[in-house]
Parts: structure tokens; C-alpha cells; sequence
């Protein structure tokens, strides 16, 4: 069985969306899907106690994904 590896960062909305698409892929193809959780630096940083308008630049969550 092919395996579709699924990217996602570990917040509970982006869980749910990821597993619900992986969800949905495993009832549509014959596939096997494995989520990778990805620790951002926006995570890191946010994680610290640094607030979110203090993180320079769009896309601090997402580009490294």
C-alpha cells in the first residue's frame, strides 16, 4: 500500500483539519496516511512567551511547512 505523508504543524486546528483530510483520503484512494507534525518557528517563538505581532513577517506558522 502506498503512503502519503501529510505535513502539519501540532496546534489542535491544524490536527484537526490535517486529520480530517487524511481521513477523507483514506476513504476515497487506497492509500495509507501518516502525519508528520512540524514545529514551527513561529511555534518555538510563541512558545517562549513572545507575542504573536512581535514575530516579524507573514507566513511565520506556514512557510515551514
Amino acid at each position: 500500500m502506498r503512503t502519503l505523508r501529510i505535513a502539519t504543524r501540532s496546534s489542535p486546528l491544524a490536527l484537526w483539519q490535517s486529520n480530517d483530510v487524511a481521513h477523507r483520503l483514506r476513504a476515497a484512494a487506497a492509500v495509507d496516511v501518516e502525519l508528520v507534525l512540524v514545529d514551527t518557528h513561529g511555534d518555538r517563538t510563541q512558545a517562549l512567551g513572545v507575542p504573536l505581532h512581535e514575530i516579524a513577517g507573514q507566513g511565520v506558522f506556514a512557510k515551514e511547512v
